[in-house]
């Protein structure tokens, strides 16, 4: 059922794009991790992630996730068709 009158219509290019889309951010969030974790263990000498910062970081890796995977979707769309009638 369309919600609030927008019909959810989506073809194989829309579904391959957001399944690509969804590994970029996967790939994207594993990468914030790995630089987060080195900053805040190596680089700041604490030598541990303190428990404030680790829920800090859950709800910062949510949103980087969704940030690449839209900047990935959005990249896709623009590369695809030029204005070409399909």
């Amino acid at each position: 059922l369309p919600i609030w009158g927008w019909k959810k219509v989506f073809d194989e290019r829309d579904k391959l794009i957001a399944q690509k889309a969804n590994y970029i951010g996967i790939i994207g969030v594993f990468i914030f991790l790995a630089a987060t974790a080195e900053f805040l263990t190596v680089i700041t000498k604490i030598g541990s992630i303190k428990t404030p910062l680790i829920m800090s970081l859950v709800y910062l890796t949510c949103f980087v996730w969704i940030l690449v995977s839209s900047i990935a979707a959005l990249m896709q769309y623009s590369s695809g068709c030029k204005g070409e009638r399909l």
